[in-house]
């Protein structure tokens, strides 16, 4: 559990005026992770992908400069026939901290680069979430070796790259842990001369995410098909071609959610730019669950603005399996108005930063509230009656835990979240975000991360 002497007292006045007030998310850290990579493997310097003045979170910048040191390898000819030519395989070493996506997708990455020597470094809570089954995925492929270690400066993961040739007939994949171990075996399947054909067994976990990854890989000329139904996915061996005159950078919904939040519980209007209803993101079901929690969404003046209206549930019941990383946002805002909830499909939530399901009910026990976890379901019954919470509000070393949680200062002025820097992880810019929304500490808010 974090210290305490970390800790950050929070207090809410309302801003002033009644117009909407615009808060700006960062660039969704999953959109970004893909849209680097594939630029790197298409030959376009990622430094060239990035917008300009953005603000890179710690997630995204690891995977940036992994990017980079993919782009170097790989320029040259962008005939996808001489691909392999002018090629200087990539050494060193990559500290990814406790980065899920940067292990699962670079491991891949690497693996699939012949001559590659790279090791990833990483915490020891990463290490506790396993690879699981890639390294034997990959080897199936023709792909290099992956060893997970130690020694004396830590764990990591040490890769050694080969020319994979992919795999011309359907080869079953369990889909039940991680969606981003189907993504790390597209991303670089433009390079393997069979192609790539998978068939993910139920249950599919996260499947918004796969589907994000086809839909970006296909407008880069590097055609996946997905069929959600039968599980099948089928990848070309394409190089891809980054579309002319349009960003593959988004901004980030799951982000989002906690302005949702905000809104539903403050009553106030907020305008976020750069945010589409017709996203790549699966997180985008974010307005349509919110709308029932009493948030109404409008696409307006390049972005969407939200708005308080009636709440329509007297109970919010929700499969989230395919987002879950909208289940934070979503339980702490029908906690502080006293809506019983209950999410199916969040097993895999316990493998995250930390365990989300048993952190998310150690928290809101701290609001005097009893929510309940099952195999693969997290359920808070009636009555639902929040009490002012007298202890700190642990966030585990968890980026979601603090900002889910930080909206419950309007209901509740004075609570105090732990370890508040943390949120540098995926939204270096949150707390400004809150100060502007009248969340405000009464100490000073922590540095924002730099790229």
């Amino acid at each position: 559990m974090e210290s305490h002497h970390d800790s950050m007292r929070l207090i809410f006045k309302a801003p002033p005026g009644e117009e909407p007030f615009a808060v700006n998310v960062p660039l969704s850290k999953s959109v970004a992770a893909r849209a680097l990579l594939i630029a790197a493997a298409a030959g376009d310097d990622p430094a060239d992908v990035w917008p300009a003045g953005r603000e890179m979170s710690e997630d995204v910048n690891i995977i940036y400069l992994a990017a980079c040191k993919i782009w170097r390898a790989l320029r040259g000819p962008r005939d996808p026939k001489r691909y392999r030519e002018s090629y200087s395989a990539p050494w060193g070493a990559i500290d990814i901290h406790d980065s899920g996506t940067a292990k699962r997708l670079l491991t891949a990455w690497f693996a699939c680069m012949p001559g590659a020597r790279i090791t990833l470094r990483q915490s020891e809570r990463l290490a506790a979430r396993p690879l699981g089954q890639l390294p034997e995925l990959l080897r199936k492929i023709g792909g290099g070796t992956v060893r997970e270690g130690s020694d004396s400066a830590g764990r990591y993961i040490a890769i050694e790259g080969r020319a994979a040739r992919g795999i011309s007939m359907y080869m079953p994949v369990e889909a039940g842990i991680s969606s981003q171990i189907i993504t790390a075996l597209l991303l670089p399947a433009f390079s393997m001369p069979l192609g790539l054909k998978l068939r993910l067994l139920p249950p599919v976990v996260s499947a918004s995410y796969i589907e994000m990854t086809a839909r970006l890989l296909t407008e880069c000329r590097a055609p996946v098909e997905f069929d959600s139904e039968t599980g099948r996915i089928s990848a070309s061996p394409s190089r891809p071609v980054l579309p002319s005159g349009r960003s593959l950078m988004e901004a980030d919904w799951s982000s989002a959610s906690y302005f949702y939040e905000y809104v539903a519980l403050a009553r106030r209007s907020l305008h976020i730019p750069s945010l589409t209803l017709d996203s790549v993101q699966g997180d985008s079901r974010c307005a349509r669950l919110f709308a029932r929690l009493g948030v109404a969404t409008e696409e307006r003046d390049g972005g969407i603005t939200l708005t308080p209206v009636p709440v329509e549930a007297r109970e919010l019941t929700a499969d989230m399996s395919s987002t879950p990383d909208l289940v934070p946002a979503l339980a702490v805002t029908c906690a502080m108005l006293g809506i019983p909830f209950r999410f199916s499909g969040v097993a895999h939530l316990r493998v995250k930063e930390c365990d989300r399901v048993e952190a998310l009910i150690a928290n809101l026990r701290l609001f005097g509230l009893e929510a309940e976890s099952g195999t693969d379901s997290l359920v808070l019954q009636p009555p639902v009656c929040p009490v002012f919470p007298t202890a700190p509000i642990a966030v585990y070393g968890d980026h979601r835990m603090a900002m889910s949680f930080a909206p419950a200062a309007v209901r509740f002025p004075g609570i105090v979240i732990s370890n508040p820097a943390v949120v540098g992880k995926s939204f270096p810019e949150y707390w400004a975000c809150m100060r502007q929304a009248g969340i405000t500490s009464s100490g000073s808010c922590p540095p924002s991360h730099k790229k």
